[in-house]
């Protein structure tokens, strides 16, 4: 993920922000048509996004 896309994610969780979250989640992925994008881009992508989410959850257990 860019540095941008890094900084709304942490926004996002730290807020808790399920709705937030899921309107990226369908901005990014919800809207292909074809030509459609390598599956080594999209496993990625989400292999990005959960490694943010893993962070922040380590981030935040006591």
């Amino acid at each position: 993920m860019t540095p941008e896309e890094q900084r709304q994610w942490i926004e996002m969780l730290e807020r808790f922000d399920h709705e937030a979250v899921k309107r990226w989640l369908q901005r990014e992925f919800w809207h292909w048509s074809p030509p459609f994008p390598s599956p080594e881009m999209v496993r990625t992508r989400l292999t990005s996004i959960l490694a943010q989410i893993r962070r922040f959850y380590e981030n935040i257990r006591p």
